[in-house]
């Protein structure tokens, strides 16, 4: 497997230990997650510290979170734009969320900067999208439904702004976009990636920390 906690790298841990630390309460809520059933979903700390690092740069104030699972992205991001700023988080079960995240993201002052939306993430994009806040988001984080991956772009590009970033987590899903043959998940993962590389609209990147973190930057 392919992220940091699965297994010990001393490079990849001189990485980790050289860049500034995760707040203490996403720490926390990281270990709790990766105890707890489907643990594996946890967003892995590279792509956290940097993305973290990206929303700093561009002083990111409102950011769109696709995929919640306990709340580690989304408290992650909160920890780190201001008072005013905005975190909309989508999934379809919040049942990890009551369970393992609400403690954890209640004790760290800044859960009311998270707007949680339990539907269909393509739903309230979509709704987002009809409410006339295209171009209203800074940062958009990527890490739910392989196969809706594509969608999720095309939708993120019309709500992030010029000069925002749009993250893609698990880009190259544990390398099984490699493979020749590839099931509807890594399709779904494969066809984004030539999706940002085709558009002459969009600066990308494809970084192999972790399992894969593409950066996708909106140039008009």
């Amino acid at each position: 497997m392919s992220k940091s906690y699965e297994s010990f790298n001393p490079r990849t841990q001189y990485c980790l230990d050289h860049s500034t630390p995760l707040n203490k309460h996403v720490d926390e809520l990281m270990e709790v997650s990766l105890a707890c059933k489907s643990g594996q979903m946890t967003g892995a700390k590279g792509v956290l510290q940097t993305c973290a690092t990206l929303i700093e740069i561009i002083q990111a104030k409102n950011i769109l979170d696709i995929g919640f699972f306990t709340g580690v992205s989304a408290l992650t991001w909160a920890t780190i734009i201001p008072e005013d700023g905005k975190v909309i988080s989508m999934d379809v079960d919040d049942a990890p969320y009551k369970i393992v995240g609400k403690p954890h993201i209640d004790a760290s002052g800044v859960g009311h900067k998270i707007d949680i939306r339990i539907q269909p993430a393509l739903k309230t994009l979509q709704e987002l999208i009809d409410a006339g806040q295209s171009g209203k988001f800074d940062f958009a984080f990527l890490d739910a439904s392989k196969t809706e991956y594509p969608s999720y772009l095309a939708s993120c590009l019309q709500l992030v702004r010029t000069g925002g970033i749009i993250a893609v987590d698990n880009a190259l899903w544990d390398d099984r976009v490699l493979e020749k043959e590839k099931d509807t998940s890594t399709a779904g993962v494969d066809t984004l990636n030539k999706m940002a590389l085709s558009n002459s609209n969009v600066q990308n990147v494809l970084l192999p920390i972790e399992d894969g973190l593409h950066l996708i930057v909106k140039k008009c």
